[in-house]
């Protein structure tokens, strides 16, 4: 299927990512499968020692006239479980990075028509580890110094003032760091894209990002944002689900949850993917024929 490529609008973007994803979902959710089998396994031996109790929501939430739950079993089973989503957050982290990249090139490739396996794709990107590290580090320490930045200007300033006008000042404060830090992320959200399928790194990446993101700020915002409440609404039945009495609601939330990571992660970065050879072709005027020589380089 040969798909549009051009500059797209919002909804031609929501368009052609959701045809790019429908079309070769098997490698994009195959990959996020692959790179989330480590952290089933890390559930899987926590579960044979403890570490992801079957708890029902009763435990929890116990019905009218029934006894209150023991506080001694519910503090046990938070520890065990906060021990495994540490452990499980971690592997996931990497896992997700590995996805991510890998999830990338099989879009652009199905994008230009030549479409490859999750093995291909995902071997490409372990291939890309450094590059994807050290361009993840640079992007969370930009946004953690964006933050700190504004959090001790604003701490001399209230020093200047007086401590008495903290309350009247956290909250500008609060949403000028939301918007510095929303800025910094669209204003770099591109990088690993760039890192996969332009085979460059580090500062020279989020330089990338940063012109191709340019005049398309408000579009990657609106983009992320309905995708984002698309995807509230599985979640939501999740947890009705999880409410339901006698349903093991931790492992059913923890591997609910987990599914609708695999697919929000491939989504998300299909269309973000999408929106990278757009912007590509508002500023560059690049075409099929160019996006499709590119891609056979990789």
């Amino acid at each position: 299927m040969q798909y549009r490529i051009g500059e797209l609008r919002l909804g031609d973007l929501l368009d052609v990512g959701y045809n790019v994803f429908k079309d070769h979902y098997k490698p994009l959710l195959g990959q996020a499968l692959l790179a989330f089998l480590p952290v089933m396994l890390v559930f899987g031996v926590a579960a044979l020692f403890g570490g992801v109790p079957v708890i029902s929501q009763a435990d929890f939430f116990p019905q009218p006239g029934s006894p209150p739950p023991d506080p001694k079993f519910l503090m046990q089973n938070f520890h065990a479980m906060f021990a495994t989503m540490a452990a499980s957050s971690l592997v996931m982290s990497i896992c997700a990075l590995f996805a991510h990249g890998g999830i990338i090139l099989a879009v652009a490739r199905g994008y230009t028509g030549q479409p490859i396996s999750a093995g291909v794709a995902l071997r490409y990107s372990l291939s890309r580890w450094w590059p994807l590290i050290k361009t993840t580090i640079i992007f969370v320490l930009t946004i953690l110094l964006v933050f700190g930045a504004i959090i001790g200007a604003f701490q001399l300033f209230s020093g200047l003032v007086g401590r008495h006008n903290h309350f009247f000042l956290m909250m500008p404060v609060f949403v000028v760091s939301v918007v510095a830090m929303a800025l910094v992320f669209l204003r770099y959200v591109l990088s690993l894209t760039v890192v996969i399928l332009e085979g460059v790194s580090g500062f020279a990446a989020l330089k990338r990002s940063a012109t191709l993101m340019k005049g398309a700020y408000g579009k990657a915002f609106l983009l992320l944002v309905l995708v984002s409440i698309a995807g509230m609404i599985p979640s939501g039945l999740l947890n009705v689900l999880v409410m339901i009495p006698g349903v093991p609601f931790f492992l059913v939330a923890m591997g609910g949850g987990m599914f609708m990571q695999m697919i929000m992660m491939a989504f998300v970065t299909t269309v973000l993917t999408i929106l990278y050879f757009s912007n590509r072709c508002k500023h560059e005027n690049f075409d099929l024929v160019l996006l499709a020589e590119e891609a056979e380089e990789i």
